[in-house]
């Protein structure tokens, strides 16, 4: 029982991998877009633009801790 629950951890992992590759890429295409528009920005909007890329980076961030907490809560099982 315990080997086929490890085998669905990984299975899961493995799919979260996955999906997690697919959204920092768009992440990094949004972030690339996000910068751009921030060089064209009015002066009075580049805080207000700046804020916004910082959260999407702060997001991924937090995404990214607890997907190496997992990891290693599959490791440990």
């Amino acid at each position: 029982m315990a080997a086929l629950l490890a085998i669905l951890a990984n299975c899961s992992y493995s799919l979260l991998a996955m999906l997690l590759g697919k959204q920092r890429k768009l992440l990094t295409e949004t972030l690339s877009l996000g910068e751009e528009i921030l060089s064209k920005s009015h002066q009075e909007a580049v805080p207000v633009m700046k804020k916004w890329i910082a959260v999407l980076k702060q997001r991924m961030d937090d995404i990214d801790a607890l997907n190496d907490n997992f990891e290693k809560s599959i490791q440990v099982s």
